[in-house]
């Protein structure tokens, strides 16, 4: 973990010297609107600090999970009754945190906090636009792009529809550095990615392949599904081979024999050590002759598809079903 103040913070949680100066506070707090919505009263503002810290990657998902159980075990986060009244213990330097879910937060200090006894806190709905459905087709774009910067992003809040974000979404900054279908008109798009876990993997690739969707002039990248390009001997963009690949396996499955990779020369070579969990076994298995080249643990490839070869894969695998990636 590379935050400083949650170490201190998880180490605080347990230790009595933390808790030997709290004062039990109550109060009463809603929201505007008719509809029931519980308030969650915390502590200096604890969980929103974990979950900016999980979106910077300065912590793990397990680390997030288990600062967030001590969180609510030490009861530094608590949620009002369904009449809007709450009990919470706090010193008098910390400061309270009110919200809920599509309203706007509020913050005050305990020192005022004391001065208003009985204090009664109202917040208010956050501000909503009205969604308007895109009834065009999709369009695909397929393009190589270089990392400008990946940071997280808010869900847009719709007046006239419900919806639970499950995905944490991030908004990325790319150059476009080649495109390999469709067509981007500026050097520079923004597009939104979407990642159950955490942090995208993706992030960690300066040069990538994304896929993405253009509805109504909302850019979404497809969830997961990202190719990583290298330059052969003769500069042009390549895909170096993966045998473990669905896409592979299911060409394979199918008997397409003409999409088999061909062999290449990168202009890098491309090695990699294979974890120390695999057996030396499975090492033959997973890279096979003569798409790879195994000496102990390190792997070389030596196959790969060119970006031509790569938009047929996805045509007859992942848009199999559709008629988004159309190549006549």
């Amino acid at each position: 973990m590379k935050a400083l103040h949650l170490l201190w913070l998880l180490a605080c949680l347990s230790s009595v010297s933390c808790n030997s100066s709290l004062k039990t506070f109550s109060g009463n707090a809603q929201g505007t609107l008719n509809k029931h919505n519980k308030i969650v009263i915390t502590r200096n503002d604890s969980l929103n600090k974990l979950k900016a810290a999980l979106t910077r990657g300065e912590i793990s998902s397990a680390e997030f999970i288990s600062l967030g159980q001590n969180i609510i075990k030490n009861k530094i986060l608590v949620r009002a009754k369904n009449n809007g009244n709450f009990r919470i213990r706090a010193s008098r330097k910390d400061t309270f945190v009110f919200s809920s879910y599509r309203f706007i937060s509020q913050k005050i200090a305990i020192a005022d906090f004391e001065k208003n006894k009985g204090i009664h806190i109202r917040l208010e709905p956050q501000p909503c636009k009205e969604y308007v459905p895109c009834e065009e087709k999709p369009k695909l774009h397929i393009a190589i792009l270089e990392k400008i910067k990946v940071e997280g992003e808010e869900y847009t809040y719709y007046c006239n529809r419900t919806s639970i974000p499950f995905d944490r979404k991030f908004k990325g900054t790319y150059k476009v550095i080649q495109n390999v279908y469709g067509d981007f008109k500026t050097d520079t798009i923004s597009f939104s990615i979407y990642d159950h876990y955490g942090r995208p993997p993706v992030e960690q690739y300066d040069k990538v392949i994304f896929y993405v969707y253009d509805n109504c002039g909302v850019l979404n990248s497809r969830k997961y599904t990202y190719t990583v390009p290298v330059r052969s001997n003769n500069g042009e963009w390549v895909v170096p081979f993966r045998y473990q690949s669905k896409e592979f396996l299911q060409l394979k499955k199918e008997g397409f024999l003409d999409l088999l990779p061909k062999p290449m020369t990168f202009e890098k070579k491309i090695n990699f050590i294979v974890n120390e969990n695999i057996s030396n076994d499975s090492i033959k298995k997973l890279y096979p002759s003569p798409y790879f080249i195994t000496k102990g643990r390190q792997v070389e490839v030596k196959y790969g598809y060119t970006l031509e070869e790569l938009l047929e894969i996805k045509r007859r695998t992942i848009f199999d079903n559709t008629d988004l990636l159309d190549l006549n």
